[in-house]
Protein backbone atom coordinates (compact mmCIF):
# COMPACT_ATOMS: atom_id res chain seq x y z
CA UNK A 1 0.00 0.00 0.00
CA UNK A 2 1.20 3.51 -0.70
CA UNK A 3 0.26 6.45 1.43
CA UNK A 4 1.14 10.03 2.21
CA UNK A 5 -0.31 12.11 5.02
CA UNK A 6 -1.57 15.63 4.45
CA UNK A 7 0.57 16.66 7.43
CA UNK A 8 2.87 14.00 8.82
CA UNK A 9 3.35 16.00 12.02
CA UNK A 10 -0.37 16.02 12.76
CA UNK A 11 -1.59 12.69 14.27
CA UNK A 12 -5.14 13.57 13.24
CA UNK A 13 -4.27 14.37 9.62
CA UNK A 14 -6.19 12.61 6.89
CA UNK A 15 -4.17 9.98 5.05
CA UNK A 16 -4.51 9.89 1.29
CA UNK A 17 -4.02 6.55 -0.42
CA UNK A 18 -2.93 6.02 -3.98
CA UNK A 19 -0.60 4.24 -6.35
CA UNK A 20 2.93 5.76 -6.40
CA UNK A 21 3.26 8.85 -8.57
CA UNK A 22 5.66 11.77 -8.51
CA UNK A 23 3.52 13.44 -5.84
CA UNK A 24 2.72 10.32 -3.81
CA UNK A 25 5.92 8.30 -3.27
CA UNK A 26 5.93 4.61 -2.38
CA UNK A 27 5.55 3.81 1.31
CA UNK A 28 5.32 0.61 3.28
CA UNK A 29 1.86 -0.40 4.56
CA UNK A 30 1.25 1.10 8.00
CA UNK A 31 -0.75 -0.35 10.88
CA UNK A 32 -3.59 2.11 10.39
CA UNK A 33 -3.94 0.88 6.82
CA UNK A 34 -4.98 -2.60 7.89
CA UNK A 35 -8.56 -1.47 8.46
CA UNK A 36 -9.03 -0.84 4.75
CA UNK A 37 -6.62 -3.44 3.42
CA UNK A 38 -9.31 -5.65 1.89
CA UNK A 39 -10.73 -2.60 0.12
CA UNK A 40 -7.27 -1.76 -1.14
CA UNK A 41 -7.05 -5.24 -2.68
CA UNK A 42 -10.32 -4.46 -4.51
CA UNK A 43 -9.24 -0.97 -5.58
CA UNK A 44 -9.43 -1.61 -9.34
CA UNK A 45 -13.05 -2.72 -8.89
CA UNK A 46 -13.74 0.65 -7.25
CA UNK A 47 -11.76 2.64 -9.82
CA UNK A 48 -10.52 0.67 -12.84
CA UNK A 49 -7.87 3.38 -13.34
CA UNK A 50 -6.88 3.51 -9.68
CA UNK A 51 -3.25 2.57 -10.32
CA UNK A 52 -2.96 5.35 -12.88
CA UNK A 53 -3.25 8.06 -10.25
CA UNK A 54 -6.63 7.95 -8.45
CA UNK A 55 -6.61 9.06 -4.83
CA UNK A 56 -8.79 8.02 -1.89
CA UNK A 57 -9.16 8.76 1.77
CA UNK A 58 -10.03 5.99 4.21
CA UNK A 59 -13.78 6.64 4.18
CA UNK A 60 -13.75 6.71 0.39
CA UNK A 61 -12.70 3.07 0.22
CA UNK A 62 -15.82 1.75 1.93
CA UNK A 63 -18.29 4.37 0.75
CA UNK A 64 -17.58 4.57 -2.99
CA UNK A 65 -19.89 2.80 -5.43
CA UNK A 66 -17.90 0.12 -7.32
CA UNK A 67 -17.27 1.27 -10.87
CA UNK A 68 -19.36 -1.43 -12.65
CA UNK A 69 -22.37 -0.47 -10.53
CA UNK A 70 -21.79 3.26 -11.02
CA UNK A 71 -21.56 2.69 -14.77
CA UNK A 72 -24.85 0.77 -14.80
CA UNK A 73 -26.61 3.48 -12.76
CA UNK A 74 -25.47 6.17 -15.22
CA UNK A 75 -26.60 4.18 -18.25
CA UNK A 76 -29.93 3.32 -16.68
CA UNK A 77 -30.47 6.95 -15.68
CA UNK A 78 -30.20 7.95 -19.34
CA UNK A 79 -32.59 5.19 -20.35
CA UNK A 80 -35.15 6.18 -17.74
CA UNK A 81 -34.95 9.87 -18.63
CA UNK A 82 -35.29 9.03 -22.32
CA UNK A 83 -38.36 6.91 -21.59
CA UNK A 84 -39.85 9.83 -19.65
CA UNK A 85 -39.18 12.09 -22.62
CA UNK A 86 -40.83 9.62 -25.00
CA UNK A 87 -43.87 8.18 -23.16
CA UNK A 88 -44.89 6.06 -26.15
CA UNK A 89 -42.84 2.95 -25.62
CA UNK A 90 -42.47 -0.36 -27.37
CA UNK A 91 -44.18 -3.52 -26.16
CA UNK A 92 -41.02 -4.31 -24.22
CA UNK A 93 -41.53 -1.12 -22.25
CA UNK A 94 -38.44 0.60 -23.62
CA UNK A 95 -37.59 2.72 -26.62
CA UNK A 96 -36.08 0.53 -29.30
CA UNK A 97 -32.31 0.93 -29.31
CA UNK A 98 -31.12 2.40 -32.57
CA UNK A 99 -34.44 4.04 -33.51
CA UNK A 100 -34.57 7.71 -34.42
CA UNK A 101 -36.41 8.40 -31.16
CA UNK A 102 -33.68 6.71 -29.17
CA UNK A 103 -30.90 8.56 -30.98
CA UNK A 104 -32.71 11.85 -30.44
CA UNK A 105 -33.21 11.07 -26.77
CA UNK A 106 -29.55 10.13 -26.30
CA UNK A 107 -28.37 13.30 -28.00
CA UNK A 108 -30.79 15.35 -25.92
CA UNK A 109 -29.58 13.59 -22.79
CA UNK A 110 -25.95 14.34 -23.47
CA UNK A 111 -26.65 18.01 -24.05
CA UNK A 112 -29.68 18.96 -21.98
CA UNK A 113 -30.10 16.69 -18.97
CA UNK A 114 -28.59 17.80 -15.67
CA UNK A 115 -27.59 15.14 -13.14
CA UNK A 116 -27.00 16.22 -9.54
CA UNK A 117 -24.77 13.98 -7.42
CA UNK A 118 -25.66 15.36 -4.01
CA UNK A 119 -23.01 13.53 -1.96
CA UNK A 120 -20.30 12.86 -4.52
CA UNK A 121 -17.55 11.67 -2.18
CA UNK A 122 -14.37 10.86 -4.12
CA UNK A 123 -16.24 10.99 -7.42
CA UNK A 124 -17.03 7.39 -8.37
CA UNK A 125 -20.59 8.04 -9.54
CA UNK A 126 -20.01 11.57 -10.82
CA UNK A 127 -17.31 10.34 -13.21
CA UNK A 128 -19.59 7.68 -14.70
CA UNK A 129 -22.45 10.17 -14.99
CA UNK A 130 -20.09 12.51 -16.86
CA UNK A 131 -19.36 9.77 -19.40
CA UNK A 132 -23.07 9.60 -20.28
CA UNK A 133 -24.33 13.14 -19.66
CA UNK A 134 -22.81 16.49 -20.61
CA UNK A 135 -23.97 18.28 -17.47
CA UNK A 136 -23.11 16.91 -14.04
CA UNK A 137 -23.12 18.80 -10.76
CA UNK A 138 -21.13 17.07 -8.00
CA UNK A 139 -21.72 18.34 -4.46
CA UNK A 140 -20.02 17.37 -1.21
CA UNK A 141 -19.64 19.11 2.12
CA UNK A 142 -16.06 17.85 2.53
CA UNK A 143 -13.23 19.90 1.05
CA UNK A 144 -10.96 16.83 1.00
CA UNK A 145 -13.45 14.63 -0.85
CA UNK A 146 -14.33 17.37 -3.33
CA UNK A 147 -10.63 17.83 -4.08
CA UNK A 148 -10.04 14.10 -4.48
CA UNK A 149 -13.06 13.84 -6.77
CA UNK A 150 -11.66 16.61 -8.96
CA UNK A 151 -8.30 14.85 -9.18
CA UNK A 152 -9.92 11.50 -9.99
CA UNK A 153 -12.02 13.07 -12.73
CA UNK A 154 -8.84 14.22 -14.46
CA UNK A 155 -7.52 10.64 -14.41
CA UNK A 156 -10.67 9.61 -16.30
CA UNK A 157 -10.30 12.60 -18.63
CA UNK A 158 -13.76 13.99 -17.95
CA UNK A 159 -14.09 17.76 -17.78
CA UNK A 160 -17.87 18.24 -17.77
CA UNK A 161 -18.38 18.00 -14.00
CA UNK A 162 -19.00 21.12 -11.97
CA UNK A 163 -17.77 20.54 -8.42
CA UNK A 164 -19.27 22.41 -5.51
CA UNK A 165 -18.18 22.13 -1.89
CA UNK A 166 -21.39 22.70 0.03
CA UNK A 167 -24.07 21.11 2.16
CA UNK A 168 -26.72 19.86 -0.27
CA UNK A 169 -29.53 20.99 2.04
CA UNK A 170 -28.19 24.56 1.90
CA UNK A 171 -28.38 24.80 -1.89
CA UNK A 172 -31.18 22.41 -2.87
CA UNK A 173 -33.75 25.20 -3.15
CA UNK A 174 -31.58 26.93 -5.76
CA UNK A 175 -31.24 23.84 -7.95
CA UNK A 176 -33.32 22.24 -10.67
CA UNK A 177 -32.24 19.07 -12.44
CA UNK A 178 -33.46 16.00 -14.28
CA UNK A 179 -32.18 13.43 -11.78
CA UNK A 180 -30.69 13.59 -8.31
CA UNK A 181 -28.43 10.83 -7.06
CA UNK A 182 -28.35 10.45 -3.27
CA UNK A 183 -25.59 8.32 -1.78
CA UNK A 184 -25.18 9.50 1.83
CA UNK A 185 -22.60 8.06 4.25
CA UNK A 186 -24.13 5.09 6.02
CA UNK A 187 -22.15 5.50 9.22
CA UNK A 188 -18.99 3.64 8.24
CA UNK A 189 -18.77 -0.14 8.25
CA UNK A 190 -20.75 -0.33 11.50
CA UNK A 191 -24.03 -0.49 9.55
CA UNK A 192 -23.29 -4.15 8.80
CA UNK A 193 -23.81 -5.06 12.43
CA UNK A 194 -27.49 -4.18 12.18
CA UNK A 195 -29.96 -6.75 10.93
CA UNK A 196 -32.09 -4.07 9.25
CA UNK A 197 -31.91 -0.33 8.70
CA UNK A 198 -34.84 1.98 8.17
CA UNK A 199 -34.62 4.44 5.30
CA UNK A 200 -34.79 7.34 7.76
CA UNK A 201 -31.80 5.86 9.56
CA UNK A 202 -29.79 5.50 6.35
CA UNK A 203 -30.30 9.19 5.57
CA UNK A 204 -30.11 10.39 9.17
CA UNK A 205 -26.72 12.07 8.74
CA UNK A 206 -27.98 14.21 5.84
CA UNK A 207 -31.45 15.20 7.03
CA UNK A 208 -33.46 11.99 6.77
CA UNK A 209 -36.51 11.51 4.56
CA UNK A 210 -36.84 15.28 4.25
CA UNK A 211 -33.73 15.33 2.04
CA UNK A 212 -35.27 12.78 -0.32
CA UNK A 213 -38.44 14.85 -0.58
CA UNK A 214 -36.38 17.95 -1.26
CA UNK A 215 -34.59 16.12 -4.08
CA UNK A 216 -37.94 15.14 -5.58
CA UNK A 217 -38.96 18.78 -5.52
CA UNK A 218 -36.15 19.69 -7.92
CA UNK A 219 -36.08 16.59 -10.15
CA UNK A 220 -38.68 14.10 -11.44
CA UNK A 221 -36.36 11.13 -10.82
CA UNK A 222 -34.26 10.35 -7.75
CA UNK A 223 -31.95 7.39 -7.23
CA UNK A 224 -31.03 6.40 -3.67
CA UNK A 225 -27.95 4.33 -2.83
CA UNK A 226 -28.74 2.21 0.21
CA UNK A 227 -27.05 -0.58 2.18
CA UNK A 228 -28.01 -4.17 1.51
CA UNK A 229 -29.66 -4.50 4.93
CA UNK A 230 -32.22 -1.78 4.16
CA UNK A 231 -35.74 -2.63 5.27
CA UNK A 232 -37.81 -2.63 2.08
CA UNK A 233 -41.25 -3.87 3.12
CA UNK A 234 -42.50 -0.43 4.21
CA UNK A 235 -40.93 1.98 1.72
CA UNK A 236 -44.23 3.39 0.51
CA UNK A 237 -45.10 4.34 4.07
CA UNK A 238 -41.69 5.91 4.67
CA UNK A 239 -41.72 8.00 1.49
CA UNK A 240 -44.74 10.34 1.47
CA UNK A 241 -44.35 11.20 -2.20
CA UNK A 242 -47.07 9.22 -3.95
CA UNK A 243 -44.69 8.05 -6.69
CA UNK A 244 -43.45 4.75 -8.10
CA UNK A 245 -40.57 3.06 -6.29
CA UNK A 246 -38.39 0.33 -7.77
CA UNK A 247 -35.87 -1.71 -5.79
CA UNK A 248 -32.72 -2.74 -7.66
CA UNK A 249 -30.20 -4.94 -5.81
CA UNK A 250 -26.59 -5.08 -7.00
CA UNK A 251 -24.36 -8.10 -6.61
CA UNK A 252 -20.61 -7.90 -6.12
CA UNK A 253 -19.39 -11.44 -6.60
CA UNK A 254 -22.04 -13.74 -5.11
CA UNK A 255 -23.28 -11.32 -2.45
CA UNK A 256 -25.59 -8.34 -2.56
CA UNK A 257 -23.30 -5.30 -2.32
CA UNK A 258 -25.93 -2.57 -2.11
CA UNK A 259 -29.46 -1.61 -3.06
CA UNK A 260 -30.59 1.25 -5.25
CA UNK A 261 -34.07 2.71 -4.99
CA UNK A 262 -35.39 4.41 -8.11
CA UNK A 263 -38.09 6.89 -7.16
CA UNK A 264 -40.29 8.72 -9.66
CA UNK A 265 -42.05 11.90 -8.63
CA UNK A 266 -45.84 11.81 -8.93
CA UNK A 267 -46.99 14.35 -6.40
CA UNK A 268 -45.48 17.30 -4.61
CA UNK A 269 -44.45 16.93 -0.99
CA UNK A 270 -45.21 20.36 0.40
CA UNK A 271 -47.10 18.99 3.40
CA UNK A 272 -44.15 16.86 4.47
CA UNK A 273 -41.62 19.63 3.85
CA UNK A 274 -43.69 22.00 5.97
CA UNK A 275 -43.31 19.81 9.03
Amino acid sequence: MYQKSVDENDPFAITIYGHPTSDFPKARPACQGEKIYKYWCQRTALFSLFDEGCLMDEEGFYSITPEPIAKHVAERALQELCNMRFPRQSAAGKIGTGTLEWIDAVNCGKENYLIVDAFCGVGGNAIQFAKVFSNVLAVDISFVKTTLAMINSTIYNVSNIRFLQSDFSDIVHFLKGDMVYLAPPWGGVEYRKQEEMELEEVFQSVGGIRTICQALEIAPLVCLACPRNLRTDNLSAQLPIGGRIEIEPFFFGCKVKMIHLWVWRREKSEKYLAK
